[in-house]
């Protein structure tokens, strides 16, 4: 009698594993739990794979199971891998995820709160990209956290833009993405850390644009970034600082400031005035004529091109020094991506009349 209960046991276990891993498509799935969380990690079924869009929920046997994991070495040395989706749903990424991926270049990452990082202490082999050449990163508008070394030693990266839904920013996010010379950023806190640690540890950065929603500035938040040129700011009440830390002191960075908060950002009690000292100018080219307001002018910011719903009879392009870059004549389309990332003006001529509108090239 025992051994046949031990025999019905072994094969109920049996059909248990089995259903705990199957294959569809271009991926392989476990199911297994994660905190609280029960769901499916993820992987390639082959390492020829050229795209990854991850769904968010897959259904085997009847049952939907949402993914929750990127696995252990789950897409690793899937050299022929250009591009990768990540789902909302995921929690956690194990081990070296994409290790080896050498033709990874666009990651689409829209997983909305990533529950854990790791501490990699002095062993910083296990980290997410490793010898991945990824030059774009799209971060989903419903992302509310970055994990820890989420894009470290990305050193093809150039620019990036971190949405106002993100709340939290792991530590050494962009640690060494030693080509990122662009980044905006519109949450409204920005944490720092110390010296090492703070997600912005970036010394190649050169043009940071913080959006309108940013009300304040922790501790080294853009301490080690000594390379700093253009710090634009958009929110009209100047965010505050926790101390004098924030940004290298001194730089040779401007501050360019939304129309009419000059005086603010130049208080004497300002952290703005000590960091920015005599460098701090308004643009008020985003103050339009009424017989201009149904002039548009996207995306922006942008990557190369920029569109305009009507024709234009002449666009200059202009520096932030007043040097005028490039010139168009009757065109409702122009392509800048030849220039440095930063902030430029468009000086617009219509029917003889004059307007200004502010671009920002990642």
């Amino acid at each position: 009698m025992k051994r046949l209960a031990l025999f019905i046991c072994t094969l109920l276990c049996a059909n248990v594993l089995i259903a705990q891993s199957f294959t569809i498509g271009d991926f392989r799935y476990n199911v297994r739990n994660y905190g609280s969380a029960t769901g499916v990690s993820v992987g390639a079924a082959d390492t020829t794979i050229t795209t990854a869009n991850i769904p968010e929920t897959v259904t085997y046997e009847g049952v939907t199971y949402t993914v929750i994991e990127i696995g252990y070495q789950a897409f690793r040395n899937c050299r022929n891998l250009t591009s990768v989706t990540i789902p909302k749903g995921v929690l956690h990424m194990d081990y070296y995820p994409f290790d080896g991926c050498t033709n990874l270049r666009v990651l689409n990452y829209n997983a909305e709160s990533y529950s854990s990082g790791f501490y990699f202490y002095d062993d910083l082999d296990y980290y997410f990209f490793r010898h991945c050449p990824i030059n774009e990163i799209n971060i989903g508008e419903d992302v509310r956290s970055i994990p820890p070394y989420f894009a470290y030693n990305l050193d093809s990266l150039t620019s990036i833009t971190i949405p106002n839904s993100v709340t939290g920013i792991g530590q050494r996010a962009f640690y060494n993405c030693s080509s990122l010379t662009s980044m905006t950023i519109d949450k409204s806190n920005i944490t720092g850390n110390t010296y090492y640690e703070s997600p912005f540890n970036i010394p190649s950065l050169q043009n940071l644009t913080l959006g309108e929603n940013v009300t304040s500035i922790g501790s080294g938040a853009f301490n080690n970034c000594s390379f700093l040129q253009n710090v634009t700011c958009l929110a009209t009440t100047p965010p505050t600082f926790e101390d004098n830390t924030a940004f290298p002191y001194p730089n040779i960075a401007t501050l360019t400031v939304p129309c009419g908060s000059l005086e603010a950002y130049s208080s004497a009690t300002s952290f703005w005035n000590m960091f920015f000292s005599g460098r701090i100018e308004e643009d008020c080219s985003g103050l339009e004529d009424a017989e201009f307001a149904d002039l548009s002018v996207y995306p922006n910011p942008t990557r190369g091109k920029v569109t305009f719903n009507q024709a234009i009879e002449k666009i200059e392009v202009i520096d932030l020094s007043g040097k005028t870059l490039q010139t168009y004549e009757n065109a409702n389309e122009i392509n800048i991506e030849t220039l440095p990332a930063g902030v430029y003006h468009l000086r617009m001529t219509i029917e003889d009349k004059t307007t200004t509108r502010k671009v920002i090239k990642e």
